[in-house]
Formats: structure tokens, C-alpha cells, sequence
């Protein structure tokens, strides 16, 4: 059966196949004029640098994204080149690894990793950019990689656009194991990352599942249907599970394109609660909410233990957020016209909205204290200072 991945752009759906692409619009709805909004605290920009060679279409169909280590940060374009910077904006090293990058550059320890268009995972010193490994995988790769550590062995989990889930040695690019469900035959062109906690790993699938496996041999732990297709066409039943799940307080809250949003007991795998939400940007949990920015930029808080609604957002709609970041007491999102907005946590008004650049912003922001790091669609990096955490709660 052959397998059309989608796209999804802030003007439409691109259904990729092994022999053509073909754009099919998708109505999105309309962008509301913003309120006026009066900024709680100030947005300084410290430094900012072009270091990669990035396009919004290489973003949306990629799991492109900006990592932080303990005194750099590191991007990657799909042009195949890697950059490390220093907190100073100086570049400390770039190496190209001459592939279409598809995901990464994800940070472990003291390794990077990368995955490309042609089903390879490639493995570089963080220190220096030097290549340690590469390794062919299943096939290609559109979701953030996770890591897990053992006193005897580090593993990278590699979720492929196959179905498949696969347990990478660190340290010589080995498949320890390897997990296959089905998929559909049309989806929605990411993945969502597989998240580590104790003995589990645990990843969605565009079948709308979501297993936990045990880390060391891959064997099925618990799995549920996050959502059941519905509708007629196979647009209409997709029903992918794109957003990263998130493990918090032995619970794991998962949420899937045009189905539910489920929290989930992680040791016994027991639905406490669920309901109708679709997501394919994601979410972020706290000690009381869960916040999930909608597919048509409606943002909720949900009390994380009855999943019932505390607030939502609908300023925002239309405008093609990014995965929502939590930043002191402020629910953080960038959006495709270049905005960033910081959202009150406990109330879910707009506390900040600034303008950072007009290529926009659809990779989540990383932060060191007080400084955010932000990579805007053109591949441009910046570095911010925002206001003293007692601003947050004004």
C-alpha cells in the first residue's frame, strides 16, 4: 500500500507520494485582529546572527529545531549543515553532513545527532562537530529523537515515518531493537518524539496509537487509541498522534489530529480522563494545567487532573502557532507572521506580544535564565532579555 505523507503549510495541505506532489488547499480560518495589548515587561534584543539557511516549507515538513547545551546552541537546516554557537552569538564550529537534514540537531550529553531524508541517523561530537557514526535506519525521519541513559549504555529512539520505533546504541550506531506498528495510508507529514521515563519509552503513532514499550527490549508495556478515524474520506480519518506526548507527575498526556486529548496513568496504562481536543503542535504540562494549542490556534488550559477547561485563548486564531513552551509563569508561542506572545498562565491573557522578525516563527524558543534563544524561519538566531520574573505575575 502506498503510503501519501501530508504537509500542512499556513496556505494548505501538500500530499507527498513516492512519485508526485500534489497541493491541495485547506481552508484556515481567518486571522483575528489582534487587541490591543499593553506589554507587562520589556523585550530587548541582545545579538542576533544568521547561521543557518532556513525556509518556512523546510520547517513544516521537517522536525528541524534549536538545541541548548550548558554554553552553546545548536541549529540545523535541511541544506545539511550544523552550527554550534556560543551564548555570545560567536560560532564555535559548523561541518555540513552533505544530506537533507529531516530532524534535529538533538543534543545528548556530548553528542549530537541528526536524521536525514535518506533514512540515515548521523552522530557528531557537540564538542567539535567531528562525525562519529552514521547508521542506516528504516526509513525517513520527521520527529524530534529521544535519548534515555544506562550505566552501561546510552540509546537514541528513533521514530520513522514507517510505523517504526527503533533503539540506537549511542555510542556505535547499532539498532539494539526495533518496533513496527501499521499506518494509514495518508498522514500528516511529522511525528511526534518518543519520551523516556523510568523502564518506558512511550510514542504516538499516525495510527492514532500510542504505545508504552519497555526501553531495553521493545516489547509492549500498555497501548490505547488516542482517537478512532471518522468521516468518509482519508482526509477526514486521519487521526495522527504529531504532537510530543509529555510525561508529568507518573502521568502521560497525549493528544492527536482530529481527536482527543488523553491523560494516561504511565505505570498501568488506566485512562483517567480524555477529551475532544485536536493538536498537531503540542503541548506542555505543569503542576496543575495542561496547555494545548488547537489546529486552528485556539489555545486551552486544562486542569491536568479532570480535564476539564480553565481557560481558552482565541486571539490567536489562525496564525499557524508553534508548540507552546512554558517560560516562568507565561505560556510562550511564536506564530508565522514573525509575533511572540507570552500568555498569563493562570488566566490565558496576553501578557507580551512582540515582533521578531516577518519569516515568522515556528520553532519553539529555548531559554538560559532570563535570555531566550529564538531561530526564526530564515535562520536567523537571537538572543533576547525579557523581564525579571515578578513581571510575570503583574
Amino acid at each position: 500500500m502506498q503510503t501519501m505523507r501530508i504537509l500542512l503549510l499556513c496556505f494548505g495541505l501538500v500530499l507527498i507520494t513516492a512519485c508526485n506532489t500534489i497541493e491541495r488547499k485547506l481552508e484556515q480560518p481567518n486571522k483575528k485582529e489582534l487587541p490591543q495589548i499593553i506589554n507587562s515587561f520589556e523585550i530587548i534584543k541582545i545579538w542576533d546572527k544568521n547561521i543557518v539557511n532556513l525556509k518556512p516549507e523546510d520547517i513544516m515538513s521537517s522536525a528541524l529545531l534549536l538545541s541548548k547545551g550548558p554554553k552553546q546552541v545548536f541549529a540545523a537546516d535541511s541544506l545539511g549543515n550544523i552550527v554550534a554557537v556560543d551564548l555570545n552569538g560567536n560560532i564555535l564550529w559548523k561541518t555540513s553532513v552533505k544530506e537533507q537534514i529531516t530532524s534535529g540537531p538533538s543534543l545528548f550529553k556530548d553528542k549530537i545527532c541528526v536524521a536525514t531524508a535518506t533514512a540515515k541517523l548521523i552522530c557528531l561530537d557537540a564538542n567539535n562537530g567531528e562525525k562519529l557514526w552514521s547508521a542506516i535506519i528504516s526509513s525517513e525521519v520527521v520527529a524530534e529523537l529521544g535519548f534515555t541513559s544506562e550505566p552501561s549504555l546510552d540509546l537514541v529512539f528513533v521514530h520513522t515515518i514507517d510505523g517504526g520505533l527503533s533503539a540506537i546504541n549511542l555510542v556505535n550506531g547499532r539498532q539494539v531493537w526495533r518496533f513496527s506498528t501499521t499506518v494509514p495510508s495518508i498522514s500528516l507529514r511529522r511525528g511526534s518524539k518518543p519520551v523516556v521515563s523510568g523502564t518506558k519509552v512511550v510514542s504516538g503513532f499516525s495510527n492514532g496509537k500510542l504505545f508504552a514499550l519497555n526501553k531495553e527490549d521493545g516489547s509492549v508495556l500498555w497501548s490505547h487509541n488516542i482517537a478512532n478515524p471518522k468521516g468518509k474520506s482519508e482526509l477526514q480519518r486521519m487521526i495522527d498522534i504529531s504532537a510530543d506526548p509529555v510525561i508529568y507527575d507518573n502521568k502521560v498526556y497525549a493528544v492527536s489530529y482530529q481527536g482527543n486529548l488523553t491523560a494516561i496513568g504511565l505505570n498501568d496504562g488506566a485512562i483517567i480522563w480524555e477529551r475532544e481536543i485536536s493538536s498537531y503542535s503540542g503541548l506542555v504540562v505543569d503542576d496543575i494545567r495542561a496547555y494545548v494549542v488547537g489546529v486552528d490556534g485556539k489555545i486551552f488550559a486544562v486542569d491536568n487532573k479532570t480535564g476539564s477547561t480553565l481557560w481558552v485563548q482565541e486571539d490567536l486564531i489562525g496564525r499557524s502557532l508553534s508548540k507552546p513552551v512554558i517560560i516562568d509563569n507565561c505560556i510562550v508561542v511564536g506564530d508565522i507572521d514573525g509575533n511572540l506572545f507570552f500568555l498569563n498562565k493562570r488566566f490565558g491573557n496576553i501578557k507580551v506580544s512582540t515582533f521578531i522578525d516577518k519569516s515568522g516563527i515556528s520553532i519553539p524558543p529555548v531559554t538560559d535564565n532570563n535570555i531566550m534563544y529564538i531561530l526564526n524561519n530564515n535562520g536567523n538566531l537571537m538572543a533576547v532579555k525579557h523581564g525579571p520574573n515578578n513581571y510575570y505575575n503583574r
